[in-house]
Parts: structure tokens; sequence; C-alpha cells
């Protein structure tokens, strides 16, 4: 992996009023869901990967979500345009944050939860939040191999999948199409989204993650993130790993 930068936001005040646009559940709480947050930024950070932090914005209870707002493809960053109304406002200063980028028309919707790239390979859930649009022009945008992916009873394909590592896919069972992750070995699980960093990946704490990356090698880390999966949000959704 050649990340050596991870763009994060803080907590706002607002938080607890965040968009629950899944399942209904109990607010978070603010206070603990910040002390949850300095512990996953301190995880990629004893990585050796530099934290670029952008201040929350209590205007955007979502903010902290930064992975939405802008997909890496290497050679190329996209700032999207976010399937929620409410979030559109968070592309500026994210966009001043990143250095250069393109910018997805607005007429589109995409979010970067819906995006899993493997070097030149990219899948892109076709969520309540991407269309198939916004697939189509990613494709022709970055000249890359983009594949869309229905999804089932979740709300991003990385709710439903992510990749552990070169040859792995953690998923939960029935959500996609696996048909089109040919070539990976595609193991099952509860928390299938985990955090690759260039030694170590970072795992939702009480899922079989932790266990699954160890048995292949992998230094795991295990986290406590129970506020913000009470917002429909995984380890992904927090941070944007930009390769330089």
């Amino acid at each position: 992996m050649s990340v050596t930068r991870a763009l994060v936001r803080g907590v706002p005040d607002t938080f607890a009023e965040c968009e629950l646009t899944w399942i209904e559940r109990e607010a978070p709480d603010v206070g603990l869901a910040r002390s949850q947050h300095e512990a996953y930024v301190a995880a990629i950070e004893a990585s050796g990967v530099e934290i670029v932090s952008v201040l929350p914005d209590p205007a955007h209870p979502d903010c902290t979500f930064v992975e939405d707002v802008v997909v890496e493809l290497g050679h190329l960053r996209v700032v999207t345009h976010p399937g929620a109304v409410s979030r559109r406002g968070e592309r500026a200063v994210i966009a001043a944050a990143i250095g250069e980028h393109i910018a997805m028309p607005e007429h589109l919707h995409l979010d970067g939860g819906d995006v899993i790239r493997l070097g030149d390979r990219v899948w892109v859930g076709q969520s309540t939040r991407t269309k198939p649009e916004a697939v189509d022009w990613l494709r022709e945008v970055s000249g890359l191999d983009v594949r869309g992916v229905r999804l089932n009873k979740v709300l991003h394909l990385k709710t439903a999948a992510s990749l552990l590592d070169d040859r792995t896919l953690l998923c939960w069972q029935g959500s996609i199409d696996e048909a089109l992750f040919e070539g990976f070995e595609i193991v099952h699980c509860d928390g299938p989204n985990v955090l690759r960093l260039p030694d170590r990946v970072l795992t939702r704490s009480g899922t079989k993650a932790a266990e699954i990356a160890r048995a292949r090698g992998h230094k795991a880390v295990e986290l406590d993130i129970s506020q913000f999966t009470l917002a429909e949000a995984s380890l992904t959704c927090m941070s944007v790993l930009l390769e330089d």
C-alpha cells in the first residue's frame, strides 16, 4: 500500500442528530463517541500514517464520516456529490483539505462508503445513496475497471464487505453478488468492515474479524466504535486513506 496520510474529521456537538438512515436506533453519546474517535485516530497514527484533521462543523452532524465525501483512486481524487442532501455542504472544506481533485457533477449522487478499490479494479455499491449514472461517470473519468454492485439490506457496500488484504474479502452472507469478486477468497463474518493500514488492520471489537485477520498473518487492532455503529457507521467511514 502507498498510503501516507489519512483524512479525518472530529465529532461535532450535534453528532447525536446524525441521520440514522437504515435502522431506527438510540442516539449516540457524543462524549463517548469523541473518546472512541480519538482512539481510532491514534490507532491510525501508530501505523506511521500522517493525520490530516479537519475541524468538525455542528451544522453537519454526519461530518465525521468523511469517507462519503472523497474517493481516492490512486491517480485521481474525486470529491463526491453525496446522496443525502444534508451532507452536500461538507464538500468545500474537504476539497480544500485534500488538494488536487476533481468534483463530481451535482446531478450525480455517490457516497464514498459505496466504493471498494484494489489497484485498477473498483466496485461501487448501487445503494439508496449511489446511483448507476454516478458509477458510469466514475468509470469514464477514471479509466478504471469500475463495476456496479447491487446491495441487499445494507446502507453502503462497505457495510456489507471490505478487503482484508489483496486476496481476501470479508462479507455479510447474502448482502452482495459475490460472483463480482471473482478471484478472492470470500469469508463470511459479522463485522466485515475493516480498515487496512500499512502494518495493521483495524477491526471492530466484538466481531470475529480480528480472529480471521490474525489467522492470515495480519496484526489486528480491535476498536470499540459502539457509538458510531448506532449511526450505521463502520471503521472505514471515519477516514480517507490518501496515497501520495
